[in-house]
């Protein structure tokens, strides 16, 4: 029918890999926290994996919270879909968020929000 289901928040509370696999969702949204631990050996490789695996069973991948240039190479390297965070914009009223989108149109910045 045209829509899908998006889960946020990923890595936290209550959304585990069970509702990954049970629950039909097309996109998962990475928590900020998984982000927060990419200096840790072991962080990385979690948040690495886990872009692997949800892209390998056919989920899209938004990653929340990127805040720095250094963050958004190591997602972008990683093959993350989308990259949401403070490095790209504060949040907007909607009329600065349209004019927004308008100024970076074409540019390859790739834009993602919340509905």
């Amino acid at each position: 029918m045209g829509y899908g289901f998006a889960l946020d928040d990923y890595g936290v509370g209550y959304s585990s890999i069970y509702r990954v696999n049970h629950i039909m969702l097309s996109v998962i949204k990475i928590d900020k926290s998984m982000l927060d631990e990419i200096s840790s050996n072991n962080g990385r490789k979690i948040l690495e994996y886990t872009i692997r695996m949800m892209q390998s069973i056919g989920k899209q991948l938004v990653a929340e919270g990127a805040e720095t240039e250094y963050e958004v190479g190591i997602l972008e390297n990683m093959g993350c879909d989308y990259i949401q965070g403070f490095y790209f914009s504060r949040p907007l009223p909607e009329d600065e968020f349209i004019r927004y989108i308008k100024e970076q149109n074409g540019s390859g910045v790739r834009v993602t929000g919340q509905a």
